[in-house]
């Protein structure tokens, strides 16, 4: 290793704790509508998704969380699976929510998959040890097709792992419009209301993301 390269890394701290992090996104046909950014909703998802990639690698917590990234439409898609180790995460894959999908959406189905990720992952926790925990990183860009079933999804879960699991979610608005039900769901199903956020580009996805791992891990990622 060069000189310059040994600079460049951050110094590595002794795992602290072990947070599994969850992206749940919306890959349903609407998010090929542009944004103000001149690139879809479903581009600027992947880009986000990158972005907070590469931060996860250079900061100097990594070796405290691990990935794990599902795509929606009417059905869900596991992408990353198992659940990936930061080093592991790949910075030049194709994050395009919509490949494989393009149809209605519904969050519901995506949330169980979701459920099942988290369960796998808790189940494997040691009884001793660092503690775990996980966060879903839910984005949509539309209602829910069956939006009651969404909050009972949602609802089962906080109840099945209590503290242990942080449901935030980022609504993906066009740009220059509202969709009062569409958000109103997702602050229906959210752990806290700092949880929720409206976001319209790929720059304030990424650092809803981040900001949300920061505040439920405890520590800074920049």
């Amino acid at each position: 290793m060069t000189e310059n390269a040994s600079l460049r890394m951050k110094p590595r701290a002794p795992r602290q704790f072990s947070q599994l992090g969850v992206l749940v996104l919306d890959g349903s046909g609407s998010m090929t509508e542009m944004t103000s950014g001149n690139i879809t909703k479903a581009q600027a998802t992947a880009v986000a998704t990158r972005d907070l990639f590469s931060r996860l690698k250079a900061s100097g917590v990594a070796q405290n969380f691990l990935i794990s990234l599902i795509t929606y439409d009417d059905h869900p898609t596991r992408v990353i699976d198992p659940p990936a180790t930061v080093e592991q995460l790949d910075l030049h894959a194709d994050y395009d929510p919509t490949k494989g999908h393009g149809d209605g959406t519904k969050i519901h189905r995506a949330l169980e998959e979701a459920e099942r990720v988290v369960a796998d992952y808790l189940a494997q926790a040691p009884p001793e040890g660092v503690d775990h925990s996980a966060v879903i990183l839910l984005m949509t860009d539309g209602l829910c097709n069956e939006p009651d079933r969404t909050r009972e999804v949602a609802r089962r879960m906080q109840e099945r792992f209590s503290h242990k699991l942080t449901i935030a979610a980022a609504f993906f608005a066009a740009s220059g419009k509202a969709d009062p039900d569409g958000e109103r769901l997702l602050r229906d199903i959210v752990t806290q209301p700092k949880f929720f956020s409206t976001v319209a580009t790929a720059e304030a996805l990424r650092e809803f993301f981040k900001a949300t791992l920061s505040q439920t891990s405890g520590v800074a990622i920049y």
